[in-house]
């Protein structure tokens, strides 16, 4: 006897399988965009690093991630960057000067343009670093000099000089 209307038990149970198999491509199909997604985005537009050392004290501490923003470069000083190094070392500081500024370092102060900076994230005393930079030392296009906040623990450019555009991964976000 067959029932009308009713479906023989296999076809039940292919339609059941047909619902699931294509719940779980459309599942995957999902992941697999947002995957793709996120990577373009933190591929061309984010960033995330490790803030190593105390350099960057107390604005960021050792071992805080922060993300970075690599669209515009129209950096300014005050702007904490991300900065990558010619031999592969990777660093956060902060902006104290651009193109065309002047900068000059001396009785534990930065000047720029002949004004002596009243920085208040910075902590320690600024001085020079051996032999490195010549001061005053005016900076070129698309040059930047960058400092630690915490001065007296900081590699930047008094040891290593200005960094060019090219060398900046982004800004910090906060």
């Amino acid at each position: 006897m067959t029932n009308i209307g009713s479906k023989p038990a296999n076809e039940k149970g292919k339609i059941h399988y047909d619902r699931q198999h294509r719940g779980l491509i459309a599942m995957l199909e999902g992941i697999a965009i947002i995957t793709i997604i996120v990577f373009i985005l933190f591929y061309f537009v984010f960033g995330i690093t490790a803030v190593t050392g105390n350099s960057m004290n107390p604005a960021y501490r050792n071992g805080q991630m922060v993300v970075f923003m690599r669209l515009g470069q129209n950096y300014k000083a005050g702007d904490v960057i991300g900065i990558k190094m010619t031999k592969g070392d990777s660093y956060i500081k902060r902006i104290v000067a651009v193109s065309g500024d002047t900068v000059d370092i001396h009785d534990g102060l930065l000047y720029i343009n002949g004004q002596a900076m009243s920085e208040s994230y910075a902590i320690g005393s600024t001085e020079t670093e051996t032999g490195n930079i010549a001061y005053p030392l005016t900076l070129k296009d698309q040059e930047y000099f960058v400092l630690g906040d915490n001065r007296e623990n900081s590699i930047d450019s008094r040891s290593f000089g200005p960094v060019v555009l090219s060398q900046i991964e982004g800004r910090i976000l906060t």
